[in-house]
């Protein structure tokens, strides 16, 4: 029997292209867009929010805890 085939490789751009980012505050959710395009936590790179109002209420509803 032949060998089973190595699973494609994907690319970073190509995964961000199939996922849509949603901002991080728990109250907010919006979905990332072309024009509205969502920013990371300058700190920690790890949460992605829609507008710095959003940024500013996660951070007193506790990111700051976690944020590294």
């Amino acid at each position: 029997a032949p060998a089973p085939a190595a699973p494609a490789e994907i690319t970073v751009k190509e995964i961000e292209a199939l996922v849509r980012r949603r901002c991080d505050h728990r109250a907010c959710g919006v979905e990332d867009t072309a024009a509205n395009p969502h920013r990371t936590c300058a700190r920690c790179r790890a949460q992605w929010y829609c507008g710095p109002e959003c940024q500013k209420a996660a951070w007193k509803g506790g990111h700051r805890t976690v944020c590294q």
